[in-house]
């Protein structure tokens, strides 16, 4: 039975009245629900804004990976609803200026291993923004070049972060001797 919605409920978005209550009582938090909820949009805008701009997007803290726009061939063809109903028949999105790419936005992890979840995806999980989403889109149709990503891109790029701390520390504590 996979975890989602059974164990954990309703986790699309988490900061609400109940939530700021607890954080204003738990932590002397001074700020309103609105001046709360603002910071929040204006962060999430700001996180959006270098996804769409940034090639190898978001890093995420705490080692939970990055999140990017990955372009992908995709198995079949997306339905053009719009364009559709005007003429009664169905109509597909061929992408045609993109030489048949489409783009997502995707959440990877440094760790990763075949047929494993780990705790952070049964706990988190990422839903595009309205706001990100429609960026996203239109850099795309104006001409913005993505990668094609994929996980092992990201397993290689945390190991290489890890070599490259670990190598910085290693340093820092030679020369401080």
């Amino acid at each position: 039975m996979p975890l989602g919605k059974f164990k954990y409920g309703h986790r699309n978005y988490i900061f609400n009245l109940a939530f700021w209550k607890k954080l204003k009582q738990e932590k002397k938090l001074e700020l309103s629900y609105q001046q709360a909820r603002q910071v929040i949009e204006k962060s999430q805008e700001i996180i959006a804004d270098v996804i769409v701009d940034e090639q190898d997007g978001f890093k995420l803290p705490f080692g939970l990976g990055y999140i990017v726009v990955t372009k992908f061939i995709a198995n079949k063809l997306a339905k053009d609803w719009k364009k559709s109903k005007e003429l009664g028949t169905n109509v597909y999105f061929t992408n045609l200026n993109t030489l048949g790419f489409s783009i997502r936005v995707v959440w990877y992890g440094f760790l990763y291993k075949p047929n494993r979840t780990y705790f952070f995806r049964e706990i988190y999980m990422f839903k595009t923004s309205e706001y990100l989403s429609k960026r996203v889109s239109k850099a795309f149709a104006n001409g913005k070049k993505y990668v094609e990503w994929d996980q092992a891109d990201f397993v290689s790029k945390g190991r290489l972060e890890k070599f490259y701390q670990d190598k910085i520390k290693n340093i820092k504590d030679n020369g401080s001797n």
